[in-house]
């Protein structure tokens, strides 16, 4: 078997040693002259370009020597460094090293329509990387694209469960499924933290040296045999989904869980594997019309009730009416005859004052 070692950045052209070119891939094809190959890497990645023509020579070495390929990532392997490791039959990742898969990026200098054209460049490199996920890897290709778009570094055991080492193991939805929604918490926690924490650095290092807690707000539910499920990773207001981890009494939940709910959430090892909403009892039609006419029926009464009440006040408002009418009628007679006696008072006096200066 012939050994080749591929360290350093994937680079299309340099003069330096440590690097991975397809010009030196093709100088160790020439040496091993049809020899199985074991290719061990060690890189942060590089030129995407160059990545799939340094896959395309190993495919060609393969196919015209039926020879068998073993790849071997440790240390680092990231980047346009994973389509390496997936260029073998035989595909084994070290324990030390966790396989970073991101979505393609770049520097560049221009005008607008360079960055569009950029752009569509930079997309056309992410579907190609996907495809070629789903091809050598056997994850679907939009499964390829979250893990793309979530950052994601691997562990060994990640990548046997994925596809990305090769394994004896078979390569199921379930897991997979499981294995995204935890690493869409994680960034989901970690976006939220950065959201939540505008002093940035600042107050982690102030934390650290003041002895302070970041303790983020944990998730409990409460279950129908009086117990508390935690879930450490996810904010009081999160949505459980399969892939989060609980504990109940410190350990790992186990088994099926009831909430007070009605909902079931299955664990294994103290992780979501299942989770079955409480079923919604539907009402019988007949049932439900009783209801609604027993309602009606209420809402009658009381409307009649209130008919009741609004009429007695008008019985009472018309005879204060009356009252008063009958009162103001009192007073006007008892005014007229004040008036009517200070006028024959007046009438008398002045008779009286014209007698007077008659006498006179």
């Amino acid at each position: 078997m012939y050994q080749i070692l591929l360290y350093g950045d994937i680079v299309s052209y340099t003069n330096e040693a440590e690097t991975i070119t397809s010009k030196k891939v093709f100088n160790e094809l020439l040496l091993a002259n049809g020899q199985d190959l074991e290719i061990t890497i060690n890189t942060l990645g590089g030129d995407v370009s160059e990545a799939f023509a340094i896959v395309q020579m190993l495919d060609d070495y393969k196919a015209k020597h039926n020879a068998t390929i073993k790849t071997i990532a440790l240390g680092e392997c990231a980047s346009s460094g994973v389509l390496l490791l997936l260029a073998g039959d035989i595909r084994e990742v070290k324990s030390n090293c966790k396989p970073f898969i991101h979505n393609v990026w770049t520097s560049a200098t221009g005008d607008a329509n360079d960055f569009i054209n950029l752009g569509f460049d930079l997309e056309e490199a992410n579907w190609k990387i996907a495809l070629f996920y789903n091809e050598r890897a056997g994850i679907d290709y939009d499964y390829a694209r979250e893990l793309m778009g979530l950052n994601t570094s691997l562990t060994a055991e990640e990548c046997e469960l994925l596809g990305f080492a090769t394994t004896s193991k078979e390569i199921i939805e379930e897991p997979q499924l499981v294995l995204l929604n935890k690493l869409t918490k994680i960034k989901n926690n970690q976006l939220n933290t950065m959201k939540k924490d505008e002093q940035g650095l600042f107050q982690v290092l102030k934390n650290f040296f003041t002895g302070q807690s970041t303790i983020q707000n944990e998730k409990e539910v409460h279950t129908a045999d009086g117990e508390t499920l935690v879930f450490a990773e996810l904010d009081s207001e999160d949505s459980i989904e399969v892939g989060d981890e609980a504990t109940i009494d410190g350990q790992q939940a186990d088994g099926e869980v009831t909430t007070l709910e009605g909902d079931v959430i299955d664990f294994e090892a103290g992780v979501v594997t299942e989770i079955t909403e409480a079923e919604t009892q539907e009402e019988d039609p007949v049932e439900e019309e009783e209801s609604e006419v027993n309602l009606l029926k209420a809402e009658l009464g009381s409307l009649r009730s209130e008919l009741a009440t609004v009429n007695n006040l008008n019985t009472e408002l018309l005879k204060f009416k009356n009252k008063v009418t009958q009162i103001e009628s009192q007073e006007v007679v008892t005014e007229k005859k004040s008036l009517e006696n200070k006028a024959e008072k007046i009438d008398y006096s002045a008779e009286y004052l014209k007698r007077k200066q008659s006498q006179k």
